[in-house]
């Protein structure tokens, strides 16, 4: 731990802090954390990801129909794309 502290700045040097405290503790909301964690009363982490997982699930379900919703580019206005098909001009343009 002192390797890493000795070669950081200060500003995130003054961010670490290293204590052999319980969470009780050093944290106000300890019930907060997920209950794999000592004195953690929120559901686990794998529980929250399954719902988390199955939200997903239930939201792609609802963009699914519509991904095969294309553009009519007939209806595009005609204009130079002459930049990276990209509509509009570019006063200056920096690529890294």
């Amino acid at each position: 731990m002192n390797a890493i502290v000795t070669t950081t700045n200060p500003k995130i040097k003054s961010r670490i802090t290293v204590t052999s405290l319980p969470l009780e503790k050093v944290f106000d909301d300890v019930e907060m954390l997920p209950s794999e964690y000592e004195g953690g009363q929120e559901k686990s982490i794998r529980s929250f990801c399954d719902s988390t997982i199955t939200k997903y699930l239930e939201d792609l379900k609802d963009v699914i129909p519509n991904l095969d919703d294309t553009v009519d580019e007939a209806k595009r206005l005609n204009v130079d794309r002459d930049v990276f098909s990209i509509q509009g001009t570019f006063k200056s343009l920096v690529i890294d």
